[in-house]
């Protein structure tokens, strides 16, 4: 089985969409290993505009007459047996480049009109049958309803039955290095639906519903969103203030319980401040250890502030980070996705 994947995102390797779409093709290749797979960057390739001259079909037909990279991409878009269309939401569509590309797919159609399914089409002119495609987007909203609708349409009205989609609200859970559980465990779902795919080239329907259901309660994660927004983005103060022996209980606390194995390039620096007393530091996060480390440290993503009592509740179990965000007692600023791994770093932890 020959899969071209493409990654539409103009974060290019950075994207949230093509953790899901790695997944889903890694999943294909454990069920079928003699699969190749060559993956696209189209944000890294010469795409220009469709001029709407129809050249491909009457001046070079089946040849487009711009000469940038989409010649070699056609090739590759003919040969394939899945087209694996990686891409995020972008204002209820696709981003520009991934447009830009399927409107280059202008040469791989005939000039003639024919009526399939009810519908008036150009027909292809390769043999198509059996090709089939995969569309693999995530929005930042909570829910599927009322954004995929347009993108999930067009696909349909271009590929009929050939596609299957996996569509992903809350993909800001997706995008941190290392994605907390409840992330991770959406993708072992979807590597789970590439295995299910390989043979059949399909996706029960079940499965697609499950995997569009959001990863977070989405009344919660807009509730956090919106406070995490709302708050100013450059906490006060760069003064090193050691924590007291107070707040250091609290972080040795949190440190002694910690409970991931993270790789070298997924630590997660952490500031926690004391707002009632001038105490802070950070909690590193890294390979099978968490220290407290002085504060400021380059490595922070995000700060925590609290006062010390509600630190002891935290701790303790009584409430929780994302809790104490929602009733305005607890300030955060800097890197959302980080505020949604914290919690899962640290069993619950007593002072």
């Amino acid at each position: 089985m020959n899969i071209l994947y493409l990654n539409g995102s103009p974060r290019k390797h950075a994207s949230a969409t093509k953790k899901l779409a790695d997944a889903f093709v890694a999943g294909m290749r454990e069920a079928a290993p003699s699969s190749t797979v060559d993956e696209i960057v189209l944000y890294d390739k010469s795409i220009a505009a469709c001029r709407g001259c129809f050249g491909c079909w009457h001046r070079t037909p089946g040849v487009c007459v711009i000469r940038d990279d989409m010649g070699d991409l056609l090739v590759s878009f003919r040969r394939a047996d899945v087209i694996v269309w990686s891409m995020p939401l972008y204002y209820f569509g696709m981003p520009s480049k991934a447009k830009a590309f399927l409107d280059r797919l202008m040469p791989n159609n005939s000039p003639l009109f024919e009526e399939r399914n009810g519908s008036i089409r150009h027909p292809q002119t390769y043999d198509a049958a059996s090709q089939s495609h995969v569309l693999i987007s995530t929005c930042g909203f909570q829910t599927t309803e009322r954004n995929f609708e347009a993108l999930a349409l067009q696909f349909d009205l271009l590929c009929g039955e050939r596609v299957s989609k996996v569509l992903c609200p809350v993909g800001g859970a997706f995008a941190a290095e290392r994605p907390g559980r409840a992330a991770r465990t959406r993708l072992d779902e979807v590597r789970v639906a590439g295995a299910m795919y390989a043979v059949p080239k399909s996706i029960p329907l079940n499965t697609e519903r499950l995997l569009s259901t959001p990863v977070f309660d989405p009344d919660r994660y807009m509730a956090v969103v919106n406070r995490v927004a709302a708050i100013a983005k450059t906490p006060p103060g760069k003064e090193r203030t050691p924590p007291s022996n107070r707040a250091n209980a609290i972080l040795e606390a949190f440190a002694a319980r910690y409970c991931e194995n993270l790789e070298p390039d997924d630590a997660l620096a952490v500031e926690c401040a004391f707002s009632d007393e001038p105490s802070r530091a950070v909690l590193l996060c890294e390979a099978r250890t968490c220290t407290v480390r002085p504060a400021p440290d380059g490595r922070t993503q995000t700060r925590i502030e609290a006062d010390v009592a509600l630190w002891e509740r935290i701790v303790s179990g009584e409430t929780s980070i994302t809790d104490a965000l929602l009733d305005g007692t607890l300030r955060v600023w800097g890197d959302f996705e980080a505020v949604l791994r914290f919690e899962d770093l640290f069993e619950g932890v007593e002072v």
